[in-house]
């Protein structure tokens, strides 16, 4: 695009030697980590803006980031940080949202991803298949309280006798604010959003 457009709420990551970072022209670069070279670009969206970090999934040897208008990418990298642009897998974050905002960095653990957004009207928290982002289910929050924050999963009580149990903790942009978590494991098709503080 002429206009570079700014990065107003994007994140970089490091990965492979090489830096990738997305901004509000919805185009994510790969850039030299000490020098002002450009390595690559491909155009990921062209009507919204990508407000989010990048997320990188060894599993899957692939990034993950996300546009205002609820559209997550997946975007593999190879082994000398070429980004594979040919096999640039989308999906929506809530499929049946009528309307939907995010900004939420995605978080990756053991093939699940985690993504908050708000959805209708309500902060949502969506659990997703980190290979084929197909949507395992959807948390409902508060009405107007986006979940704007990167989900933080703790893997502290997971165990193969319960299926690989987190808690995803979040925090939503609405008053009261506070933190929520969300209990899930790898046999998970539903789940509820729980509040753990309340300032």
């Amino acid at each position: 695009k002429s206009n570079p457009g700014g990065y107003y709420g994007s994140g970089a990551v490091s990965q492979g030697g090489r830096l990738y970072f997305a901004g509000d022209n919805g185009v994510l670069v790969s850039h030299s980590l000490t020098e002002n070279t450009v390595y690559d670009t491909v155009p990921l969206t062209e009507k919204a803006n990508i407000r989010t970090g990048l997320t990188y999934d060894p599993d899957t040897a692939s990034l993950y980031t996300a546009d205002t208008e609820g559209i997550i990418y997946r975007i593999p990298v190879s082994g000398n940080g070429k980004i594979q642009k040919g096999n640039i897998r989308f999906s929506p974050v809530v499929p049946d949202a009528r309307s939907i905002h995010c900004t939420s960095t995605p978080a990756i653990c053991r093939g699940r991803l985690y993504i908050g957004c708000i959805a209708d009207g309500y902060g949502c928290l969506s659990v997703m298949d980190a290979r084929n982002l197909r949507l395992h289910y959807k948390a409902k929050g508060a009405k107007a309280a986006e979940i704007k924050s990167s989900p933080l999963v703790s893997t502290g009580y997971s165990s193969k006798k319960n299926n690989n149990r987190v808690y995803v903790y979040v925090s939503a942009n609405n008053l009261p604010g506070g933190i929520y978590y969300l209990t899930d494991d790898s046999t998970s098709v539903r789940g509820t959003l729980q509040t753990l503080y309340i300032p």
